[in-house]
């Protein structure tokens, strides 16, 4: 099961999107419109961009390793979005990949960098994981692996 951590700006999305739906339409909230509104609207083209300041935030503020961090962040961000959890070996081989730095405490200052910003979170257990569950799957669109 998914434990999803709401976050009230992805709630706010949700609802309104709803509501808008709903007076466009005039039809009943029920799953069915839910699923729709989520998959057409918060996914598609048309919620596009409550979400890219996601990824325009990572050029702004993950410019260590001579810009190197950025990249890796990027790899990683679409490995973690594609799996429920993303074992943290496998995430720092492809730290070490991007950047061409073996150095495990940078790499888990990267990792905690990217869960202070909301990205992802650890679990010792099971690895790595994407914060939000609406936001996995906004990056799977749009920044996933498609291998």
């Amino acid at each position: 099961m998914y434990r999803e951590i709401y976050i009230p700006y992805f709630v706010a999305i949700m609802l309104n999107a709803l509501k808008e739906e709903k007076d466009l339409r005039d039809l009943e909230i029920n799953e069915e419109l839910i699923e729709k509104v989520y998959n057409r609207r918060i996914l598609g083209n048309e919620g596009k961009h409550y979400f890219e300041h996601y990824s325009q935030r990572l050029c702004v503020f993950y410019k260590g390793i001579g810009g190197m961090e950025e990249k890796a962040a990027r790899a990683l961000l679409r490995r973690i979005c594609s799996v429920d959890y993303y074992p943290i070996n496998l995430a720092f081989g492809i730290y070490k990949q991007e950047t061409g730095n073996d150095d495990y405490e940078k790499f888990m200052d990267l990792i905690a960098d990217l869960g202070n910003d909301f990205y992802i979170e650890y679990d010792p257990k099971k690895g790595l994981k994407f914060y939000s569950k609406m936001l996995r799957d906004w990056w799977r669109v749009y920044y996933g692996d498609n291998e």
